[in-house]
């Protein structure tokens, strides 16, 4: 079976601690950043997750944030299954 899927797609996965822990720190070291050059600064982190447990990504933004942390033997950032949204 051939499924074709967009990068532009919208996913969800279930965030693992370490997931969270990644998308914290990239919101503080952002954060840091628009302060250091004399910006208001971001909003408190809120983290999304639906009903179920999950968080939404488009495909390019979830290989973007977590692709360096993927790797054989690695602790993963969210749980191996997604769903793909239409």
């Amino acid at each position: 079976m051939e499924v074709k899927v967009n990068f532009n797609e919208i996913v969800k996965v279930r965030l693992t601690k370490f997931g969270i822990d990644i998308l914290k720190s990239r919101h503080m070291e952002l954060n840091n950043l628009i302060q250091k050059r004399g910006g208001k600064g971001l909003e408190e982190f809120k983290l999304k997750i639906d009903d179920d447990g999950y968080s939404s990504f488009q495909i390019w933004e979830l290989m973007s944030t977590f692709g360096e942390y993927m790797y054989m033997s690695s602790e993963l950032p969210f749980k191996a299954d997604m769903v793909i949204t239409k």
